[in-house]
């Protein structure tokens, strides 16, 4: 091709390219922004200013965290409600409310006893959120264990600690578990104790009570998760027991909304919101202090608008919400379940799909519970295989996984011990083959390999060669 005709093309090719930008801009053009409103700045500012100084929000946040725990239910909850709706009646403005009801964790008991069975003196506990939604509950007559304080050198000795509380210090806890309680669980604590040697103020809740840390999990377990105050450090090693007992109750929380109108005709509003609700993984002692923060600024701001009633271009409305986080809950679970698509159709196929296969496993599982019923299942070969043989295919697969599960975990949980024995006996003298060191890793390495050739049997077989499994 000659240089003037890949001009041409060059050109053509350019030509071609505008006009098909032209028309996708022309097609899909963007939609014109709305017009940026001009602000008014012929008023004096002093009052509003005044109202929103650092001290005055402050001396706000101490008024609302003087009210105790705002967690949906509590008391401090409903004082803060009613207080901003006295501040919104004392504002004049119009206010109107909403009621709602969420789903909260609620506290009925919360008791640790000495052997005399008198509550410790000076020390107080505090339920941890539960493990999804099972309630944290313990026997009527308690959970009662020897309080164990938890540390990296005591966990490397590889020691069980059956019927024991453990005790974790919440500034300085073992570094290689720090606060995950499904493994302190493992070690045969019966419960856990998360409590500040030097007091809350040096080891603020926020700092380590978090689920990436491991004290609440997505798995429905009741297992007793609490924080206790200082003062338990005084009664390590003695026998306690403790009672909790809590439950998900319905809450009615009020969504509180106040105007305060223009004096002049206008179809604008300024919409201001704030939280009265303060949420932690502790119910019974949120702080709440950042939380408070939002609202002193919105109810400091409330009170410095006043002054400009007659001047306000358009209407200003405050709302005040009650449970930020439990509130949202379950929408929040529902957009996890339904994914990150927009599509509605797949979204409710993908539920549908999920219910199906929830209503097939729960068959499973009652299945399997019928097992049960005979006394003598797990025990005698005939009863154990009469009850296999009356199960569906499908959940005879489920059984078999679930059992494959339970004995990997022993399997497991027996390298565990059988490794630390080895570190020990690793650390002293390893000439001495008669020293308690290397009989307790002998001992463990036995218990070890008599799981290992164990884990892979079916439920039948090991009724008929390993009884004692």
């Amino acid at each position: 091709m000659s240089r003037v005709g890949r001009i041409v093309v060059a050109v053509a090719a350019l030509v071609l390219t505008l006009a098909s930008m032209a028309g996708f801009l022309r097609v899909f053009a963007p939609k014109p922004r709305p017009p940026q409103p001009t602000p008014y700045t012929g008023y004096d500012r002093a009052a509003v200013t005044a109202a929103l100084t650092a001290e005055r929000v402050a001396e706000r946040v101490k008024v609302l965290t003087a009210f105790g725990s705002r967690f949906p239910g509590q008391p401090g909850f409903q004082r803060a409600a009613d207080y901003v709706r006295q501040q919104m009646e004392a504002a004049e403005l119009e206010v109107c409310e909403q009621t709602l009801d969420v789903l909260a964790p609620h506290t009925l008991r919360r008791e640790i006893l000495g052997a005399d069975g008198q509550p410790l003196q000076g020390v107080e506990i505090y339920p941890v959120f539960p493990n999804h939604m099972q309630p944290m509950v313990t026997p009527p007559e308690g959970l009662s264990g020897r309080l164990v304080l938890l540390t990296e050198q005591r966990l490397r000795e590889g020691a069980r600690f059956d019927d024991c509380i453990g005790v974790v210090d919440a500034g300085e806890p073992p570094l290689s578990y720090k606060f995950d309680w499904e493994r302190y669980a493992q070690l045969g604590l019966r419960a856990l104790i998360v409590a500040p040697r030097d007091g809350w103020e040096a080891t603020p809740v926020e700092r380590w009570l978090t689920i990436q840390q491991g004290m609440v999990s997505h798995d429905p377990i009741n297992y007793v998760r609490l924080a206790a105050t200082p003062e338990i450090y005084r009664h390590l090693d003695r026998q306690v027991t403790l009672r909790v007992q809590t439950q998900w109750r319905t809450v009615p929380t009020r969504t509180l909304i106040g105007l305060l109108k223009s004096a002049r005709p206008t179809h604008e509003a300024l919409v201001i919101t704030a939280s009265y609700d303060a949420f932690s993984l502790l119910p019974d002692r949120v702080p709440g202090v950042l939380a408070a923060y939002e609202l002193a600024e919105m109810l400091q701001l409330m009170e410095g608008l006043r002054a400009y009633r007659a001047d306000l271009r358009r209407d200003v409305i405050f709302v005040a919400t009650g449970s930020r986080v439990m509130g949202n809950l379950a929408e929040s679970h529902l957009l996890a379940a339904m994914g990150p698509r927009l599509d509605r159709a797949a979204a409710r196929q993908r539920l549908v799909a999920r219910a199906a296969e929830n209503a097939t496993r729960q068959q499973w599982v009652n299945e399997a519970l019928t097992l049960f019923d005979a006394p003598a299942f797990g025990e005698s070969l005939a009863a154990t295989t009469a009850g296999l043989a009356r199960l569906s295919p499908a959940a005879r697969r489920f059984f078999d996984e679930q059992l494959r599960y339970v004995l990997n975990t022993m399997l497991l949980n027996d390298s565990e011990v059988m490794l630390q024995a080895r570190l020990r006996f690793l650390a002293g003298d390893t000439n001495d083959l008669a020293g308690p060191s290397y009989r307790s890793y002998l001992a463990a390495k036995r218990e070890y390999d008599r799981m290992l050739t164990a884990a892979g049997y079916p439920l039948d077989r090991l009724v008929e060669t390993r009884p004692e499994i």
